[in-house]
Parts: structure tokens; C-alpha cells; sequence
């Protein structure tokens, strides 16, 4: 029986993705789950360490969660959007409060996820940037 077997993603169809969550059960999750689907992960549990690999190793779409110590996932997304315009900004976020909520209102990024989130809605925002 001769068979081919196919890959469900072409090289070219692979994106780059930034993760950055301080949580490192998430990331890791999130990693693995958008690794198996074709794309080249690089993810950091803050945004300062993210922030810096985006020099030597640019990324097609960062995910960044915005309740972090340090830089938040608001700060993070900023400074891609103004050094690397470019890369597509998911933030996501567990917060139900409305002060993050209305600062969300108010930054241009291109997507926003509340956590918890179904892993496929990730691939398909990720595939559609």
C-alpha cells in the first residue's frame, strides 16, 4: 500500500509567536499546543526577556498576558507596536476588572482573549494574522 502523508501545515504557512505569561503552567501549555500545530514558539514569563529576543529572533504575532510583575502586558504591547509595528498583539487576560477592561478599550492591539480560552481560538487568531 503506497500512501502519502500529508502535513497540515507548509513551512510557509508557520508564523512566528511570541508568548510571554508569568504563569508557567499556561505557557507551557499554550507553547505546546501552538508548537503542534506548525508554528515556531519562543515563549518568556516576563515581558522584559520577550521584549529583548524580539531583537535577534522577530516575531509575526506576540500573545501577552497583562497581569505580570514587572512590565505588564500593556507596557509589553506598546513597545512592540512602536518597535516592531509589524507584529500582531494578542493580549489576554483573566481580570474581570473594569479598569483593565476599559484600558483594553483603549489599546490598539488586534486581539483579546479572556482566559480561560479555548486553544483553538488562539490558532485561528494566530492564522489570521
Amino acid at each position: 500500500m503506497s500512501g502519502q502523508i500529508q502535513s497540515f501545515r507548509t513551512l510557509e504557512d508557520a508564523s512566528r509567536v511570541l508568548l510571554i505569561d508569568d504563569d508557567p503552567l499556561i505557557l507551557r501549555a499554550l507553547a505546546t499546543r501552538i508548537g503542534h500545530a506548525g508554528h515556531e514558539v519562543r515563549a518568556f514569563t516576563d515581558g522584559s526577556s520577550g521584549l529583548w529576543s524580539l531583537n535577534s529572533w522577530p516575531a509575526d504575532v506576540a500573545v501577552i498576558d497583562i497581569n505580570m510583575a514587572g512590565l505588564n502586558g500593556f507596557q509589553v504591547a506598546r513597545e512592540i507596536q512602536e518597535r516592531y509595528p509589524s507584529c500582531k498583539v494578542i493580549l489576554q487576560t483573566a481580570s474581570r476588572s473594569e479598569d483593565v477592561w476599559h484600558q483594553l478599550a483603549n489599546q490598539p492591539v488586534d486581539a483579546v482573549l479572556e482566559k480561560p480560552f479555548d486553544s483553538r481560538e488562539l490558532l485561528d487568531l494566530i492564522a489570521a494574522a
